[in-house]
């Protein structure tokens, strides 16, 4: 193989990650029908284990902003109510738009309706 033992092994990772945000919209449309059709035998599970990770997800990353506050010696460097509600808020709005952008991206390659040219740039590394 081209790229060896590493693109062998890399493969199946970047294909799973090259449709991902499909699965994401997806569960996210799921989720949103179940709750309208008050299928809460499967909402409820699905809250449950989305709750736990967000409280894991939430406490990791203050943790890291104590850490990183110490790394810099200052303890009022960042906020720790901001850093928890940008915990809690990035799920529902950055990751859906980030995949939402992909999924438009993957329309606009597949459908030939854009055009893929290198990228011309000016003032760097005249």
């Amino acid at each position: 193989p081209r790229f060896g033992r590493l693109g062998m092994i890399m493969l199946p990772i970047k294909a799973f990650d090259t449709v991902q945000p499909l699965f994401g919209l997806t569960a996210f449309g799921l989720l949103i029908y179940f709750v309208v059709a008050g299928r809460f035998d499967v909402v409820g599970p699905v809250l449950v284990i989305l709750a736990v990770k967000l409280a894991v997800d939430v406490l990791f990353h203050l943790w890291v902003l104590g850490r990183y506050r110490r790394w810099v010696g200052d303890p009022h460097r960042a906020s720790i109510a901001a850093a928890a509600a940008a915990m809690v808020v990035e799920p529902l709005t950055f990751t859906l738009l980030l995949q939402t952008g992909a999924i438009l991206g993957w329309i606009a390659f597949l459908g030939g309706s854009q055009r893929w040219d290198p990228q011309i740039r000016f003032g760097v590394g005249d």
